[in-house]
């Protein structure tokens, strides 16, 4: 079975702000983490363009139009230590 999502040019492009990774677009999520701590990088994104047009400055004003609009959600979810039953 498959299923197709369409999306359209108001839809936000997943690392579409990238600055620092080597992608020009980088949806990908990095994980580091040590002994006492996990910290989580990743590209913010971009509200979406039609094709052929440039893409939205991602430094331009806080406004309601711009990127600042769009909002993360991070959860975290903990694994029962040691249970390797799956």
């Amino acid at each position: 079975m498959a299923i197709l999502l369409s999306y359209s040019e108001r839809d936000p492009i997943p690392g579409g702000c990238n600055l620092e990774f080597d992608l020009d677009i980088d949806p990908n999520i990095y994980l580091e983490y040590n002994f006492f701590e996990t910290t989580i990088k990743f590209a913010p994104a971009n509200l979406g363009y039609a094709r052929g047009v440039d893409p939205p400055s991602c430094d331009a004003g806080t406004d309601q139009d711009s990127r600042w609009r769009l909002q993360y959600d991070v959860y975290q979810y903990f694994l029962p230590e040691n249970d390797l039953t799956e």
